[in-house]
């Protein structure tokens, strides 16, 4: 695993920590805000087209 690989990994889990931790404090609950999170994702990548997925990869 190339190290731009572990950067982002860190910096995705410490983005879903921060949702997680903002909900808390917000008493809105886990649930619904990390499902808006999730469900926001997969709505962009599903409707992605082959050069934006491919975009994606190269970035990522």
């Amino acid at each position: 695993m190339k190290a731009e690989d572990n950067t982002y990994q860190i910096f995705s889990f410490s983005l879903i920590l921060k949702e997680i931790e903002d909900a808390i404090r917000n008493g809105n609950g886990i649930t619904g805000r990390f499902m808006n999170s999730a469900t926001g994702l997969y709505n962009t990548v599903t409707n992605a087209d082959n050069v934006q997925r491919g975009l994606a990869a190269v970035i990522l």
